[in-house]
């Protein structure tokens, strides 16, 4: 029986309303945007409509939460918007 290859994905969205970023990594990068747009979020319910404003693949969920930690230890908004921008 082949293997199915599971993607994990780190993403970065920002709040429509006041520009804060929330990191988070999933399996699924499409429901996860749409259950944080629909209130299934305690944390970003308040701060919706989000725009997914940067993702990144990895080939095993040790490696994406490695980049997830990582990106929240810096806790620079500058850091942040050179990451999105492609400048990092």
């Amino acid at each position: 029986m082949p293997s199915i290859d599971v993607i994990f994905h780190v993403y970065i969205l920002q709040s429509q309303v006041n520009g804060i970023f929330y990191i988070d990594g999933t399996n699924n990068l499409e429901d996860r945007f749409h259950r944080h747009n629909k209130e299934r979020n305690k944390f970003t319910k308040p701060y919706r409509p989000f725009a997914l404003v940067y993702s990144k693949s990895f080939d095993t969920h040790s490696k994406a939460i490695l980049f997830e930690k990582s990106l929240k230890a810096k806790k620079s908004r500058e850091y942040i918007f050179r990451l999105i921008e492609g400048e990092v």
